[in-house]
């Protein structure tokens, strides 16, 4: 059961304190009814905002952009009303890659459709407050990205624009742009391949963390916070990289034997996460434990400057993920902004 589940709904108090805006993000694709124990994560730390992914747009060469991996959320409890969603569209950084001007028209349009059509039939149009983009751009993308999301804007009417932010175009604005958009979300995960560094945390390394906050001038646009709260397994067959699984590696610790640090060795044969593992089979497991959070926070705390009190949202709410952490963790996560 999950630790922040029980006897808490007693206790916890009627206003967070602090003056963070409780948020997380719902990541899953297909229909879904949220959990018992997700609902009660949200009643508990009366989250304000849910970023929902309601789907992704990848590019054929011969089709041009298209969705995939879209998000149906059922949402039936009273809570909800005042619990704001915010649809989110991960955009695939090849898209802008090939894109053109009538190609930038064409997605804007396709975009705020499906977004408005899905919306619409979910929760009601009428509640629909911002709408949130995701994407990697880099470099050579970044006049086409940019350009993607000044039109998006205009097309918006009176609704806000927040897009996602990487530590590298946050310290390095002169070099990837500032963002063209009401509100920035500094994601402070996923911050080194796991590929180059095989013995460090790649979802939360704190010297790699450090050295993008430390020396990093104020961002032009506003910010909000998203803070990692999951751990990934790292699958190698034959001493090749096989794939990674988003899931609670508590699920298997019976079935492993340690190898070195955060390395470890499957000791019999099992499934996890519809996943079929061997004996033999090698895992990197990467976790993010209280300790680690709390040092990521400070940090941030130290080093960050917000305009005004921050939305915290967490990646990602998800019942198996969340059960590895305490009620007093996930609430230090929400209140750690002390204006």
């Amino acid at each position: 059961m999950i630790l922040f589940i029980g006897l808490i709904w007693l206790f916890y108090p009627s206003k967070p304190k602090g003056n963070s805006i409780p948020a997380a993000y719902f990541w899953e694709s297909d229909q879904y009814n949220l959990t018992d124990d997700e609902n009660a994560f949200l009643h508990e730390h009366q989250l304000k905002k849910l970023y929902v992914k309601f789907f992704e747009v990848d590019f054929n060469p011969h089709t041009g952009a298209f969705p995939i991996s879209k998000t149906a959320l059922t949402l039936q409890d009273p809570l909800y009303d005042s619990l704001e969603i915010i649809p989110t569209v991960f955009i695939r950084n090849v898209v802008f890659k090939y894109a053109t001007t009538e190609s930038q028209e064409e997605l804007v349009e396709n975009v705020l459709y499906l977004i408005r059509k899905r919306y619409e039939e979910q929760f009601g149009i009428q509640k629909l407050k911002e709408i949130q983009i995701d994407c990697d751009w880099t470099i050579s993308t970044k006049e086409n990205y940019h350009a993607f999301l000044k039109l998006l804007k205009q097309k918006m009417g009176k609704l806000s624009l927040s897009a996602t932010l990487r530590l590298y175009p946050y310290k390095f604005p002169d070099k990837m742009g500032v963002l063209p958009v009401d509100k920035a979300m500094l994601m402070c995960y996923n911050l080194i391949s796991p590929f180059d560094a095989p013995n460090r945390n790649s979802i939360l390394d704190l010297p790699e963390l450090e050295k993008y906050l430390v020396g990093a001038e104020k961002y032009p646009v506003p910010l909000d916070l998203a803070l990692p709260t999951f751990s990934a397994v790292h699958v190698y067959k034959n001493k090749h990289f096989y794939r990674i699984i988003n899931t609670n590696a508590k699920d298997i610790q019976s079935c492993l034997k340690e190898l070195k640090g955060s390395w470890f060795v499957m000791t019999k044969d099992t499934t996890i996460a519809s996943v079929f593992l061997r004996k033999g089979d090698q895992l990197k497991i990467e976790t993010i434990s209280s300790k680690r959070l709390k040092k990521a926070m400070l940090l941030i705390q130290q080093q960050v400057e917000f305009d005004q009190a921050p939305v915290v949202a967490l990646f990602y709410l998800d019942e198996n993920q969340l059960k590895t952490y305490s009620y007093e963790t996930i609430h230090s996560a929400y209140t750690f902004y002390k204006p």
